[in-house]
Protein backbone atom coordinates (compact mmCIF):
# COMPACT_ATOMS: atom_id res chain seq x y z
CA UNK A 1 0.00 0.00 0.00
CA UNK A 2 1.10 3.43 -1.06
CA UNK A 3 1.08 6.73 1.35
CA UNK A 4 0.57 10.11 0.42
CA UNK A 5 2.01 12.90 3.00
CA UNK A 6 0.91 16.34 2.03
CA UNK A 7 2.33 19.35 4.32
CA UNK A 8 -0.22 22.83 4.29
CA UNK A 9 2.30 25.18 6.50
CA UNK A 10 3.57 26.57 3.52
CA UNK A 11 0.26 27.36 1.93
CA UNK A 12 -0.42 30.61 3.02
CA UNK A 13 2.80 31.77 1.90
CA UNK A 14 2.69 29.96 -1.40
CA UNK A 15 -0.67 32.30 -1.78
CA UNK A 16 1.31 35.38 -1.55
CA UNK A 17 4.38 34.34 -3.45
CA UNK A 18 2.16 33.69 -6.73
CA UNK A 19 0.20 37.21 -5.82
CA UNK A 20 3.43 38.60 -5.90
CA UNK A 21 4.96 36.82 -8.93
CA UNK A 22 1.71 37.43 -10.84
CA UNK A 23 1.83 41.09 -10.35
CA UNK A 24 5.49 41.68 -11.44
CA UNK A 25 4.45 39.72 -14.60
CA UNK A 26 1.24 41.87 -15.04
CA UNK A 27 3.53 44.75 -14.65
CA UNK A 28 6.04 43.93 -17.07
CA UNK A 29 3.49 42.78 -19.57
CA UNK A 30 2.08 45.85 -19.47
CA UNK A 31 5.85 47.81 -19.93
CA UNK A 32 5.94 45.86 -22.74
CA UNK A 33 2.47 46.79 -24.41
CA UNK A 34 3.04 50.38 -23.63
CA UNK A 35 6.89 50.53 -25.47
CA UNK A 36 5.68 48.56 -28.31
CA UNK A 37 3.10 51.29 -28.80
CA UNK A 38 5.19 54.10 -28.33
CA UNK A 39 7.51 52.47 -30.82
CA UNK A 40 4.32 52.27 -33.24
CA UNK A 41 2.88 55.88 -32.37
CA UNK A 42 3.25 57.98 -35.56
CA UNK A 43 5.70 60.87 -34.77
CA UNK A 44 4.64 64.59 -36.24
CA UNK A 45 5.37 66.70 -32.93
CA UNK A 46 6.36 63.28 -30.40
CA UNK A 47 3.56 64.50 -28.69
CA UNK A 48 1.36 61.16 -29.18
CA UNK A 49 4.23 59.10 -28.19
CA UNK A 50 4.43 61.06 -25.03
CA UNK A 51 1.06 60.61 -23.85
CA UNK A 52 1.36 56.40 -23.84
CA UNK A 53 1.30 55.56 -20.55
CA UNK A 54 0.64 52.87 -17.90
CA UNK A 55 -1.66 52.15 -14.90
CA UNK A 56 -0.70 49.32 -13.10
CA UNK A 57 -3.45 49.11 -11.06
CA UNK A 58 -6.40 48.69 -13.66
CA UNK A 59 -4.41 46.64 -16.03
CA UNK A 60 -4.49 49.30 -18.77
CA UNK A 61 -2.04 51.07 -21.42
CA UNK A 62 -3.99 54.04 -22.99
CA UNK A 63 -2.93 57.19 -24.50
CA UNK A 64 -3.83 60.35 -21.81
CA UNK A 65 -5.64 63.34 -21.97
CA UNK A 66 -2.60 65.12 -23.46
CA UNK A 67 -2.71 64.01 -26.76
CA UNK A 68 -7.01 64.13 -27.10
CA UNK A 69 -6.84 63.42 -30.98
CA UNK A 70 -5.75 60.07 -30.43
CA UNK A 71 -8.16 58.13 -31.17
CA UNK A 72 -9.04 59.80 -34.39
CA UNK A 73 -5.39 58.88 -35.71
CA UNK A 74 -5.81 55.63 -34.28
CA UNK A 75 -9.72 54.83 -35.38
CA UNK A 76 -9.73 57.47 -38.75
CA UNK A 77 -11.60 60.23 -39.54
CA UNK A 78 -14.50 60.63 -42.28
CA UNK A 79 -14.75 58.18 -44.84
CA UNK A 80 -11.88 56.05 -43.04
CA UNK A 81 -13.22 56.26 -39.97
CA UNK A 82 -16.45 54.91 -37.89
CA UNK A 83 -18.95 57.32 -39.66
CA UNK A 84 -17.89 56.14 -43.13
CA UNK A 85 -18.77 59.80 -44.57
CA UNK A 86 -17.16 62.84 -45.83
CA UNK A 87 -16.83 65.60 -43.11
CA UNK A 88 -18.57 68.39 -43.74
CA UNK A 89 -19.58 71.60 -41.97
CA UNK A 90 -22.14 71.63 -39.63
CA UNK A 91 -22.94 75.77 -39.16
CA UNK A 92 -20.89 77.08 -42.38
CA UNK A 93 -20.80 76.49 -45.73
CA UNK A 94 -17.22 75.49 -45.87
CA UNK A 95 -14.48 74.33 -44.16
CA UNK A 96 -11.27 76.49 -43.27
CA UNK A 97 -8.19 75.68 -41.75
CA UNK A 98 -4.62 77.73 -41.20
CA UNK A 99 -2.80 76.64 -44.26
CA UNK A 100 -5.23 75.45 -46.66
CA UNK A 101 -5.14 77.62 -49.74
CA UNK A 102 -9.34 77.95 -49.88
CA UNK A 103 -12.36 76.99 -48.34
CA UNK A 104 -13.58 73.82 -49.18
CA UNK A 105 -16.98 72.06 -48.81
CA UNK A 106 -16.09 68.89 -47.36
CA UNK A 107 -12.83 65.95 -46.98
CA UNK A 108 -12.42 62.75 -46.95
CA UNK A 109 -10.78 62.58 -43.42
CA UNK A 110 -7.92 60.35 -43.10
CA UNK A 111 -6.78 56.93 -42.75
CA UNK A 112 -6.86 55.12 -39.68
CA UNK A 113 -3.59 54.00 -38.33
CA UNK A 114 -3.72 51.71 -35.22
CA UNK A 115 -0.64 52.18 -33.26
CA UNK A 116 -2.00 50.71 -30.24
CA UNK A 117 -3.24 47.31 -31.90
CA UNK A 118 -0.14 46.86 -33.39
CA UNK A 119 1.85 47.18 -30.18
CA UNK A 120 -0.08 45.05 -28.46
CA UNK A 121 0.62 42.18 -30.99
CA UNK A 122 4.14 43.11 -31.27
CA UNK A 123 4.44 42.90 -27.87
CA UNK A 124 3.22 39.25 -27.43
CA UNK A 125 6.51 37.77 -27.48
CA UNK A 126 7.90 40.23 -24.59
CA UNK A 127 4.56 39.21 -22.62
CA UNK A 128 5.04 35.90 -22.41
CA UNK A 129 8.85 36.12 -21.63
CA UNK A 130 7.70 38.28 -18.39
CA UNK A 131 5.53 35.52 -17.47
CA UNK A 132 8.05 33.14 -17.99
CA UNK A 133 10.38 35.11 -15.91
CA UNK A 134 8.37 36.10 -13.19
CA UNK A 135 7.32 32.53 -12.53
CA UNK A 136 10.54 30.74 -13.45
Amino acid sequence: MMEIQVNLTDLATLGAEFAARSQRARVLGLLAVESASVEEAPVRTSNLRSAITTNAAEGLVYVSGAAPYARYVHEGTGLYGPRRERIKPKTKKALMWPGAIHPVASVAGIHPNPFMDRGAARSVPRVVQAIDEAFA
